[in-house]
């Protein structure tokens, strides 16, 4: 039981960390050279604007949120099975 649910955490955080590494890249093209660099420095969230007005279609940042929730819920579901199983 812990394996799986430590497993959805890593899954999800994998999950996660390329859609923004993928939002990254493909903003650093877009953009002429001399900024490409400065979208590695910028928040998640400015990313995730911008890219939204250059590729209105996507999915991506609209599910970067509810990624973030299900990984902090996933991680609080777990450790509450973690102490309810210590104390019986």
């Amino acid at each position: 039981m812990f394996g799986i649910v430590l497993l959805t955490l890593v899954l999800i955080s994998l999950a996660s960390i390329y859609s923004d590494l993928m939002m990254r890249i493909r903003l650093t093209k877009r953009l002429p050279p001399e900024n490409g660099l400065s979208w590695w420095m910028r928040s998640s969230d400015e990313v995730g604007r911008t890219y939204q007005e250059l590729f209105p279609r996507n999915y991506l940042p609209s599910i970067i949120p509810y990624v973030f929730w299900l990984f902090l819920a996933t991680a609080a579901a777990a450790a509450v099975l973690i102490a309810l199983r210590k104390s019986i």
